[in-house]
């Protein structure tokens, strides 16, 4: 359902009530949809960080631990917050070599 000038590959989608922002490396879109029904279709390629947000794992550089809590950054230069009740999902997709302490 993405229009074809942005192009496929998915950096990542975010929620707004009944529509989905999608990011791609070429562009956005504002789709209508649920983040249950991209994280069910879309598992093996992302990750969901938080109840309104989900990223492609091709396209998170490091993780982020502050004193403020967890945020995933992607190549873009964006910083996703990650709930506490997800932290340990996306810590172990992503690896130990993702985890960056950000100074305080």
């Amino acid at each position: 359902r993405l229009p074809p000038a942005i192009g496929r590959d998915l950096v990542s989608i975010s929620s707004d009530l009944h529509y989905l922002q999608v990011v791609t490396t070429r562009g956005r879109a504002t789709v209508l949809g649920s983040l249950n029904h991209v994280e069910s279709e879309l598992s093996g390629q992302g990750v969901r960080l938080h109840r309104a947000h989900w990223v492609s794992l091709a396209h998170v550089p490091r993780l982020l631990k502050s004193e403020r809590g967890w945020r995933c950054e992607l190549r873009d230069g964006r910083r996703l917050p990650v709930s506490r009740r997800r932290i340990g999902e996306v810590r172990s997709r992503l690896g130990k070599d993702f985890v960056v302490e950000e100074p305080t």
